[in-house]
């Protein structure tokens, strides 16, 4: 029995009944398609069915689709910097690790273990708006300027959850795009 499905990042965590979770991450292929009822027959390489009496969901071409079991799950989040979409995200330990670095900043945020779930297009869009170079290395950003970051960085991907797609342009510029 399904008891919970938990997304941290890139990273989705299906907890079943006796402590059985399977981690799965999409990477650049992977695709969790879900229809109603009644399953056709698995065609292709469908790597993981989940089925009820209502739906199915088929899972094709994820990097990752494994057994890890709740020690398992706590390795795998360990790893993983802190993801703007989760309200127990702590920012602190992300700035930390850029104010810290000599890498560029535009390595550090899309590195996962430093800041978890952020992609090219939130973080060359993050750049843009804050007005910050790629090039520019970690321990050189001002920490206010990582604060604005984290905060514009939490309404942008909120956003996109709630789209259900990433954009990022602001109210007023989605007007003006709706009158050209």
């Amino acid at each position: 029995v399904l008891e919970q499905a938990e997304a941290y990042g890139k990273h989705l965590f299906v907890s079943f009944e006796g402590d059985e979770v399977v981690h799965v991450h999409l990477g650049l292929y992977g695709t969790m398609q879900k229809a109603r009822t009644p399953a056709p027959e698995p065609r292709g390489a469908v790597r993981w069915r989940l089925e009820s009496a209502g739906w199915y969901a088929d899972l094709r071409g994820p990097t990752a689709c494994d057994l890890v079991g709740p020690h398992g799950r706590e390795a795998i989040v360990a790893r993983l910097g802190p993801d703007p979409l989760r309200a127990d995200a702590d920012p602190e330990r992300a700035k930390a690790r850029i104010l810290g670095s000599r890498a560029t900043v535009g390595t550090l945020l899309m590195d996962q273990a430093v800041l978890s779930g952020v992609g090219n297009i939130y973080r060359a869009e993050l750049l843009y708006r804050h007005g910050v170079s790629p090039f520019l290395e970690g321990r050189l950003l001002r920490p206010a300027v990582f604060d604005a970051m984290w905060a514009d960085l939490v309404l942008l991907m909120n956003d996109g959850v709630r789209r259900g797609r990433i954009v990022t342009l602001d109210a007023d510029d989605m007007d003006e795009m709706a009158e050209l």
